[in-house]
């Protein structure tokens, strides 16, 4: 199967977290008048690129997030400071044996200062490595 990422990622060799917040419904999602209320996850960065991130989240016993469904991130990094990006959930794998799932999210936005912030962390992460 041919790459479709624009970037490589870079495995992280070390635990770093991510804050996912998302907006899920009590009902059908395309009903406005349904209440909807914000619901965070913990999750471990597993590899990482400028363009997105593969996720780890223990949490087996529901699905938390769907391929398509557009989330908020919160990455921090070694040094505590966090990066806000705004991602898109392009794939997921149930991962029985670990109670979890991994996920992979697509950046769809991140600031342009915090774009600097995270390339400047790359290129540490890869020296590192």
């Amino acid at each position: 199967m041919k790459e479709k990422r624009k970037s490589s990622r870079q495995k992280v060799p070390f635990k770093l977290t991510v804050l996912v917040r998302s907006l899920f419904s009590h009902g059908a999602t395309d009903d406005p008048e349904k209440p909807r209320k914000s619901r965070t996850l913990k999750a471990r960065v597993i590899d990482l690129s400028r363009d997105g991130a593969g996720l780890f989240t223990r949490v087996f016993s529901f699905q938390p997030y769907k391929p398509g469904q557009h989330v908020k991130l919160d990455v921090e990094l070694s040094d505590r400071s966090t990066i806000p990006a705004e991602g898109e959930v392009r794939w997921i794998n149930a991962h029985p044996s670990k109670r979890g799932h991994l996920y992979g999210v697509y950046f769809t936005h991140i600031d342009p200062k915090d774009h600097i912030k995270m390339r400047q962390f790359l290129l540490e992460l890869d020296r590192v490595l």
